[in-house]
């Protein structure tokens, strides 16, 4: 592994193809292992499978439902993953929406490898229980 390589698991769930094409691209070049899970799964399978492998975060597409049901499943099961929603294209009432929702964070196309760095390691430091990046900066 290289200094601009992260040690990181992360599921991609349900985004749309030239999305998730993107991202995974995005987050393979960063060193990080990626899971892909489709529309026929669950949000209860998406979270037993970020459980089993230990992922810091599920990336899931903009859908309300969709991100309301898997912040959902991941606090009942109790699963420590951030859920991170992430658009086509930025949208401030959406991301206001997402947050208010539950959601780690909100995230749209391009992606940047700062800004993926910095969600990677943010969702890593809330499960140590260690104040997330932006405390720190406050």
């Amino acid at each position: 592994m290289n200094a601009t390589e992260i040690s990181s698991t992360a599921v991609l769930y349900h985004l749309e193809d030239g999305v998730e094409e993107s991202l995974t691209a995005a987050l393979v070049r960063l060193g990080v292992t990626v899971y892909r899970m489709g529309a026929r799964h669950s949000p209860a399978q998406c979270v037993a499978l970020a459980q089993q492998i230990d992922a810091e975060v599920i990336f899931c597409g903009d859908d309300r439902m969709q991100y309301r049901t898997l912040v959902e499943a991941a606090a009942t099961h109790g699963s420590p993953a951030a859920v991170v929603v992430i658009s086509r294209l930025p949208d401030t009432n959406d991301w206001l929406d997402a947050l208010e929702a539950g959601v780690f964070d909100y995230c749209a196309a391009p992606f940047e490898a700062a800004q993926l760095r910095w969600l990677l390691e943010s969702a890593r430091l809330r499960r140590r229980g260690a104040p997330s990046l932006t405390s720190q900066a406050a």
